[in-house]
């Protein structure tokens, strides 16, 4: 699973290795199924993990408020300075409960570049992760990688989107994607986000 995006970078999200199901295998060469021992875990430990997928931007401030304000984490580089002294988690957030979360967003203040989030432990930042593919020539796009873009670019934001996988203890995952859905823009915002980033880049490229 590749996580550069933009262009002249590798942008998969494919996987094509076929997984092995057989216990008794030792060929290093296959991939193997490793859903038992995460079912002890589970069982165990009560860890869980989703992926929330959406095709719709976040608004940024809804989702500082929401969400990232919240994460159990003591070293938050999305916050502010002061955001960062002044923020006490909600234990009640069901985002208090994570251990680790990361993938790419979409953000309405910026049309043009993904964002990587990454999570560990204590430890959040959100940064610049390269151009949408949906913004750069499909004569430009990587022959060996065509394949899976196209199947990532779809209708008329091409390849933007959300997609986060979140892991933690005892996860409420239906509160926290209703959580999450309440930061994506709503209809009247999206219409506001099409004639904005229309005026403002009528050149960018929309494959569908």
């Amino acid at each position: 699973h590749k996580e550069e995006h933009g262009h002249g970078h590798e942008h998969k999200h494919g996987h094509n290795a076929e997984t092995c199901t057989d216990q008794t295998c030792t060929d290093k060469s296959h991939a193997h199924s490793h859903d038992h021992n995460h079912a002890r875990f589970a069982d165990r430990f009560g860890i869980g993990s989703f992926v929330y997928s959406r095709r719709r931007p976040f608004h940024p401030q809804r989702l500082v408020d929401k969400v990232i304000q919240n994460l159990p984490c003591k070293q938050n580089l999305a916050l502010s300075a002061q955001l960062r002294k002044d923020t006490k988690v909600d234990q009640r957030s069901p985002f208090a409960a994570l251990v680790r979360s990361k993938g790419f967003l979409w953000l309405s203040n910026n049309h043009l570049e993904a964002f990587y989030w990454a999570h560990a432990g204590n430890y959040f930042e959100v940064k610049k992760q390269g151009m949408w593919w949906a913004t750069i020539e499909p004569g430009e796009w990587p022959e060996e990688d065509r394949a899976d873009i196209t199947a990532e670019v779809q209708g008329e934001w091409g390849d933007r989107r959300q997609e986060i996988v979140f892991i933690g203890i005892g996860l409420h995952e239906a509160e926290m994607v209703a959580t999450l859905d309440e930061c994506l823009l709503t209809d009247s915002e999206m219409e506001v986000y099409r004639s904005h980033w229309n005026t403002q880049f009528p050149n960018v490229i929309q494959t569908t």
